[in-house]
């Protein structure tokens, strides 16, 4: 596959530049993550055999009516235990699960036949940025495609991307806000939202956040986590240069105070400006104070496929991927945290032969006795931004470095090379929100 021949020609300006890559790239959705399928999905079998308790062998037990009572019957029970699914009734009296029984319950009051239809506690987004989203007012559209699907409790501040933990009246509070529209999907119509006008602006601490989520009320239970990413943009911006001491003592000041206000841990975005900056030590030591807190790590890793811009280009050598989980891992045995790596993907065809490597990196660790996880998701696409595709020396130099010539040229090799032994290319991305008017016209496309 080839690349717009024109897309680093010698007149080509800094606007044309960015203009063509965000046509491509910004705002992406990459439909080749681990494999796209256009199959029509297959009609669920109503094969029963795997419930334990059949219904006609139930016995009936009677409960006294109550206008607060709501019984749930004849559904297919899974209670979050492990154990195996069986037909039964669910009474809820109030906000109380009041029973939970194979048994048929007879009762008078408010019945809801589930028969044929599942019954279960509600489930846990083990990644999601609804931190940005829940605190706005109305807009169903971006809240309710997760609580029908039962969700009621989410997992936030994921990927480096915290809501709150910064450095008050910092200069760069504005680049912070600026990701919160990201977030928003650039909707205009949530720019006068009570929320977003307090964003970064009067909540900046952990304890402003939450509060304003109390006080305001949000439509499911949320687990927080303080951004290393923001919080150290909080600091210095995008600047690409290692913490100088003082810098890293603010900075661990704030992730504690916001762990000690609410946050539930810390995550990174390790493939994301600033987080792509952070050395190793950094990230350490910034493990150190999690487990001191007795907290969790989350990390969006730096690489997800066997190339990529993050890590030197060696075609031969270990893949990327596997580099990336190895020194995320490396730091969990030095500082015994609880880590989760998030949504453990592999990007391009060529990648997917090392997922049976990189599964058994994690067996190994576990079997060790560190306390490593991963999430990933259900379908076979995934979103990001421009950035994941450009080196990291490529992004510790904007804007200047786009009115350098040879350092397009040396992009674009670096690209074309990606592409050729990745299996992964613009073939496989679809631009959801270029977030320019000018460039609108190339969204969904």
């Amino acid at each position: 596959m080839k690349f717009n021949e024109s897309l680093f020609d010698n007149e080509q300006t800094r606007k044309e530049f960015l203009q063509t890559t965000s046509a491509l790239l910004i705002s992406l959705s990459a439909l080749s993550l681990l494999h796209c399928s256009e199959e029509a999905p297959q009609k669920p079998s109503k094969n029963l055999n795997w419930i334990t308790t059949k219904p006609e062998k139930r016995p009936v037990m009677n409960v006294a009516y109550s206008p607060t009572r709501i019984l749930l019957k004849n559904g297919i029970i899974i209670d979050g235990s492990g154990k195996p699914p069986f037909t039964g009734d669910v009474m809820i009296n109030g906000s109380t699960i009041e029973i939970i029984t194979p048994k048929q319950i007879n009762f008078k009051g408010t019945t809801i036949d589930c028969t044929d239809k599942i019954i279960a506690p509600g489930f846990i987004d083990a990644h999601s940025h609804l931190d940005w989203i829940l605190p706005l007012d109305g807009h169903p559209e971006l809240k309710n495609p997760f609580m029908e699907q039962g969700i009621t409790t989410t997992v936030t501040g994921n990927c480096g991307y915290g809501v709150a933990g910064f450095m008050p009246k910092s200069k760069y509070l504005a680049f912070i806000k600026n990701i919160g529209k990201g977030f928003f999907s650039g909707d205009s119509s949530t720019q006068k939202d009570k929320f977003v006008q307090k964003l970064a602006v009067s909540l900046t601490s952990m304890q402003q956040y939450l509060s304003y989520c109390r006080q305001h009320g949000i439509p499911m239970n949320m687990a927080n986590l303080a951004g290393h990413g923001t919080t150290r943009m909080s600091l210095r911006g995008y600047e690409s240069k290692p913490l100088d001491k003082d810098e890293m003592k603010t900075m661990l000041y704030h992730l504690e105070q916001a762990m000690d206000e609410g946050a539930y841990g810390v995550s990174f975005g390790l493939q994301y400006e600033p987080g792509i900056f952070a050395t190793n030590d950094e990230i350490a030591e910034i493990a150190k104070l999690v487990k001191k807190k007795d907290k969790i790590v989350t990390c969006h890793m730096k690489a997800y496929s066997a190339l990529s811009g993050t890590y030197p280009l060696k075609p031969f050598g270990t893949p990327h991927n596997i580099i990336a989980i190895n020194e995320m891992i490396d730091i969990a045995k030095q500082t015994d945290i609880r880590l989760q790596l998030s949504h453990l993907i592999f990007v391009g065809t060529k990648t997917w032969k090392t997922c049976p490597q990189a599964l058994s990196i994690i067996d190994k660790a576990i079997d060790s006795g560190l306390d490593v996880q991963f999430d990933t998701y259900a379908y076979h696409c995934g979103t990001s931004v421009i950035n994941v595709f450009f080196p990291s020396s490529f992004l510790a130099q904007t804007p200047q470095i786009y009115e350098d010539k040879v350092a397009l040229l040396k992009l674009r090799a670096q690209l074309e090379l990606i592409v050729a032994l990745l299996g992964f290319g613009y073939n496989d991305i679809q631009i959801i929100n270029a977030n320019n008017p000018e460039l609108a016209k190339f969204n969904g496309k």
